[in-house]
């Protein structure tokens, strides 16, 4: 099985779609403010096995349906997945798509803010994190995020990270107890 293709994916879309839509509803009460969303885990924007678009397009779907003015930044590590992304993507121009790790992406995100005209303090918007596990390759980049929200402390938070994966990390570092 690939990484991030499982049949649940079904379900979390499913998910995903109805906190998109919540979030959507709520930055469009606010006139003229463009919603930022970083998808931190982005895959390929398709699961193959069971036939279901990806987060990156479930956000960019629900954005044009209630019409906000968004950008989506997402970060992909495998270089096949990223490219595959691009490729869906390729068509929105409010849409970028990076290789690499996630805590790069991170802290570039108030320069691309202001790239776009967007005051980091200001940011209104979502950050994804729906890691495959965090024991290997450090998927969630806890530092970076934390200097992230400092900088953009408007942006929610949406995290998908099953119990049986936080169980199986016990031990790990990052691990609570």
């Amino acid at each position: 099985m690939e990484q991030g293709q499982s049949d649940i994916t079904e379900e979390k879309a499913r998910g995903f779609t109805s906190v998109f839509e919540q979030q959507a509803i709520v930055v469009s009460r606010f006139h003229h403010a463009k919603y930022v969303h970083i998808d931190l885990h982005a895959g390929s924007g398709f699961n193959e096995k069971v036939k279901v678009i990806g987060s990156p397009l479930l956000f960019t779907n629900i954005a044009r349906m209630h019409r906000l003015d968004y950008l989506m930044f997402c970060a992909e590590l495998d270089k096949k997945r990223a490219k595959a992304l691009g490729q869906r993507l390729a068509n929105d121009a409010r849409s970028f798509v990076t290789t690499g790790y996630n805590a790069e992406l991170c802290d570039a995100m108030p320069d691309l803010l202001r790239v776009h005209g967007i005051e980091p303090q200001y940011a209104l918007g979502s950050v994804l994190l729906d890691p495959n596990g965090f024991a290997e390759n450090e998927q969630i980049p806890w530092p970076a995020l934390e200097r992230l929200f400092r900088v953009c402390g408007r942006l929610d938070v949406i995290f998908n990270y099953p119990g049986t994966g936080y169980t199986r990390n016990r031990g790990h570092p990052l691990y609570v107890d």
